[in-house]
């Protein structure tokens, strides 16, 4: 198991804590590498997970963008995250 530092979100993302993960065949299509998006092992898995907003974007261009605004996130909402592109919904915490 390696460490890796808490991230520090960019002011265009998001971050989320991760509170539950799903497994769903995608994620076992990848762990055998059958999958065509699969990624190098050793990775951290998880393609879906239910997450809590922990911090917000604060670029003043998202904030102003309409698609942004009609979502109207809020810090501590539930809401689920896939991780197709980029997997490790099952890291913890997810930056979008």
């Amino acid at each position: 198991m390696k460490e890796i530092p808490f991230p520090n979100p960019q002011p265009n993302e998001i971050l989320f804590k991760v509170e539950w993960g799903g497994v769903i065949s995608v994620d076992e299509y990848t762990r055998s590498n059958l999958h065509p998006n699969s990624v190098p092992v050793p990775f951290t898995s998880g393609s879906e997970a239910a997450d809590v907003i922990v911090q917000l974007p604060t670029d003043p261009d998202l904030l102003k963008d309409p698609e942004y605004q009609a979502r109207n996130y809020k810090a501590r909402d539930h809401v689920v995250v896939v991780c197709y592109l980029f997997w490790g919904c099952f890291t913890g915490v997810v930056l979008v």
